[in-house]
């Protein structure tokens, strides 16, 4: 198998508006907390705002404090008690956490802090939210507090790796290389969420220099499966060899214990622009990614389809296995960060958000994805 040879280039980019339900941002609507509280028989309070105050004896909500507070709400007996203050307003895009009965806020992004306010990984709900280290300086859309890793090494057919440049300018926390270690509890637990890439045991011809990996053991298969049990992340590749049979078997060694794989009989039939997909967390905002001759994401059990290439093959699916996700991608064209950085005629780029955001754990490191991001 012989990948095509790609050329960099700079369209235009087409931004997309995301609509994050229930995460904070550094502009919530005017600064405040949307939450509302509902009236009842004893009046409850409203949710708390940036700087709302508690509800009155006179079965009212939160009724508004100084400044910009919650919203009130009246409540429908006049002989309730009213809440207690709500939380006050320095702690930019908190919000509905109050004793009341909060509502939802609308988090519509923007620049600066995308995080929930929280500005340390300190493993630590600073800011009330329900998020652990929801850190996002740089509004960037990927948590500066997410510690990622990679098995293997890059595949053979493209430029730039997005594991060492495209990460690293948006992170603190480069992602971490395992290479060919032996995969123990001890070693993943550090992680949320793990990139399997090219983990042939054999050398290409393409590069004969290329290091190769140690045939994973169900050891090590089983410790993997352990980790995305107790809730963590892991994506897949496939297509980084020349060789398709033995590369379905390499990385089905890796998988074998939280029973999923690629198809070993149809060869490299994964080919050209996805553009048909599932709604899903992961495929939000995506119109089209590339691939290049890759391989269904089909074998096991359990598995969801979401993508499509032209002709119908399954590109991507996913799984959940325990308190864990599993994505498994039908190719590794989009590892090469330089074939699609800065160009909109994929949607790489918050394919690779949409696709942390989803794998991390629902109450850690969860921060929003910019709207203009494409």
């Amino acid at each position: 198998m012989h990948k095509r040879a790609f050329f960099s280039f700079i369209g235009i980019g087409v931004s997309t508006t995301a609509l994050s339900l229930g995460c904070s941002s550094s502009e919530v609507t005017g600064s405040r907390g949307s939450a509302q509280g509902t009236g009842a028989s004893v009046g409850n309070t409203g949710g708390a705002g940036a700087a709302a105050s508690g509800g009155s004896d006179a079965g009212l909500g939160g009724a508004p404090g100084s400044g910009v507070g919650g919203f009130s709400a009246d409540g429908s007996a006049a002989s309730g008690n009213g809440g207690s203050p709500g939380a006050g307003g320095s702690t930019v895009g908190s919000g509905g956490s109050g004793t009341g009965a909060g509502g939802t806020f609308l988090n519509f992004g923007g620049g600066g802090n995308l995080g929930g306010g929280e500005t340390q990984c300190d493993g630590l709900d600073d800011d009330n939210n329900g998020i652990i280290d929801d850190v996002d300086i740089g509004g960037d859309g990927i948590c500066d507090c997410l510690n990622i890793a990679t098995i293997g090494r890059l595949g053979l057919w493209g430029s730039g790796n997005l594991f060492t440049d495209w990460i690293n300018s948006r992170s603190p926390k480069p992602a971490t290389a395992l290479g060919d270690q032996v995969l123990t509890n001890v070693n993943l637990a550090q992680f949320q969420v793990i990139v399997i890439l090219n983990v042939a045991t054999y050398q290409t011809q393409k590069k004969r220099s290329d290091t190769i990996n140690h045939p994973y053991s169900p050891e090590e298969s089983a410790a993997l499966a352990a980790w995305v049990q107790n809730g963590g992340g892991l994506m897949t590749t496939i297509g980084n060899t020349e060789t398709y049979d033995q590369e379905i078997m390499d990385i089905g060694r890796l998988l074998q214990a939280v029973d999923v794989g690629y198809d070993p009989t149809n060869g490299w039939v994964v080919d050209g622009n996805v553009t048909k997909w599932v709604q899903h967390p992961i495929t939000q905002g995506i119109m089209s990614v590339f691939t290049d001759r890759g391989a269904p994401p089909t074998a096991g059990s359990g598995l969801t389809p979401l993508g499509w290439d032209p002709l119908g093959h399954v590109a991507l699916s996913v799984k959940d296995f325990g308190s864990g996700h599993i994505a498994m991608w039908g190719d590794e064209w989009i590892t090469y960060d330089k074939l699609w950085t800065n160009q909109a005629t994929w949607q790489v780029e918050r394919f690779w958000l949409n696709l942390f955001k989803w794998l991390s754990p629902p109450t850690f490191c969860q921060v929003p994805i910019p709207p203009t991001v494409f």
